[in-house]
């Protein structure tokens, strides 16, 4: 039985298990507990295998600093600015952080509190960009429609960080050459191509040996269906109880 035809039936389930919880005929948390197991499945069938918090960098003896976690649509939640943290702390001096998808900025401040004498190089759309400035405007998943819109993005308070570097650009067009990274947390656009075009960049340009963060992973949406395309080529892992896949490229 192939993806699409299981994925069908997971959907029919799916209408029938929300029919029989409106009557009161099925827990919702059972539903909860099978939609999660379907996506593990899905995953695992698809070689994203899941990893534990302490499998994926070494937390002895770390001290992180975290701040500004208060949190809105579009942020990452704050156990995985924690994992971001983390991983961003153990990076080496003159090893830099790369961000696309800006946003209201808490974790690009939450890296730059963490990263030893290096940079956090964080890309976005133009603050005034409102969906109709760029020929690809057509392909803006309604998600992202909402973040670009969002007045949320001009609340940035980088002043007092000199090691963040603000950039404006459409990540599919922009130039990764000119930026030195050896971590790259991918949480910019979700449709399928430009996540497709944001990774083939990172992994062109990433120094190795590095790091890989993709943001907002679900087996079923767009940035799912992509790694899970690349997933027989390139190891990817799904951290646990995140939204969050990782890549160790060397």
């Amino acid at each position: 039985m192939n993806i699409i035809r299981t994925f069908g039936y997971f959907i029919k389930i799916c209408k029938i298990i929300n029919y029989l919880i409106l009557y009161g005929l099925f827990d919702k948390f059972l539903r909860k507990s099978i939609v999660l197991s379907f996506r593990n499945f899905l995953s695992k069938k698809s070689n994203i295998e899941r990893i534990e918090i302490e499998k994926v960098t070494n937390w002895k003896n770390k001290k992180i600093i975290l701040q500004n976690l208060s949190l809105a649509g579009g942020n990452a939640s704050r156990l995985e600015i924690l994992i971001i943290a983390s991983l961003v702390s153990s990076l080496n001096e003159n090893e830099n952080v790369l961000e696309i998808g800006t946003f209201d900025g808490k974790t690009t401040i939450n890296c730059a509190n963490n990263i030893k004498n290096s940079r956090v190089y964080t890309l976005d759309l133009p603050e005034n960009e409102n969906g109709k400035m760029l020929d690809r405007k057509e392909e803006y998943l309604e998600y992202d429609k909402s973040l670009i819109n969002s007045k949320i993005r001009s609340n940035k308070k980088f002043e007092k960080f000199n090691n963040i570097e603000q950039i404006y650009a459409d990540s599919t067009i922009y130039d990764f050459s000119k930026i030195n990274f050896s971590l790259a947390f991918i949480d910019g656009g979700h449709d399928y191509n430009t996540v497709k075009s944001d990774t083939e960049n990172c992994m062109k340009h990433i120094k190795k040996p590095g790091i890989i963060l993709w943001h907002d992973y679900d087996v079923t949406n767009p940035v799912g269906i992509y790694l899970r395309s690349i997933s027989k080529d390139i190891k990817i892992y799904w951290i646990d109880n995140t939204r969050m896949c990782i890549s160790y490229i060397n």
